[in-house]
């Protein structure tokens, strides 16, 4: 994410090139490895603070959860509006899904996915700021240190 932003301050500009059928790696074994590998990295995206934490889970909650739900907790109009939400949702994943080789049936975990990481994210947070550190491959990061390390 620091070289991104490194790039970004420069004045160079990033692009994307699909390895898609070239290179495979296994991110994670389990959803287990899947929490901790991201616990790293989930408050170093929000600068460290709690405040981002806070309107980023808001953020993904309104847009990734809250339209599965209003579909049933809401009626006339805004459910149609919701609905037309959650079939674009559906579809722009299934077009991703199909991309990245990974099953359509995925998306209807997708809520869940959501919900996890915001847990991730604010499990990160509240873990570095009770601890001081973040800790990456059993390697402890004092916090101030990582803060003061912002680009």
């Amino acid at each position: 994410m620091k070289l991104g932003k490194v790039v970004k301050q420069h004045g160079f500009r990033q692009d994307v090139v699909s390895g898609h059928g070239f290179v495979v790696v296994e991110w994670y074994a389990t959803l287990r490895e899947l929490v901790d590998g991201l616990m790293k990295n989930a408050f170093a995206g929000v600068d460290y603070s709690l405040l981002k934490v806070a309107g980023s889970t808001i953020a993904l909650y309104m847009m990734n959860v809250w339209p599965f739900l209003a579909v049933f907790l809401t009626d006339g109009l805004t459910r149609v509006l919701y609905g037309v939400s959650v079939v674009l949702i559906v579809l722009i994943f299934s077009i991703s899904a199909r991309f990245g080789g990974a099953p359509v049936a995925f998306v209807l975990a997708y809520p869940a996915a959501a919900l996890l990481f915001g847990y991730i994210m604010w499990r990160s947070a509240l873990m570095a700021v009770a601890t001081g550190t973040i800790t990456w491959r059993g390697t402890a990061y004092s916090l101030a240190a990582m803060r003061a390390n912002k680009v």
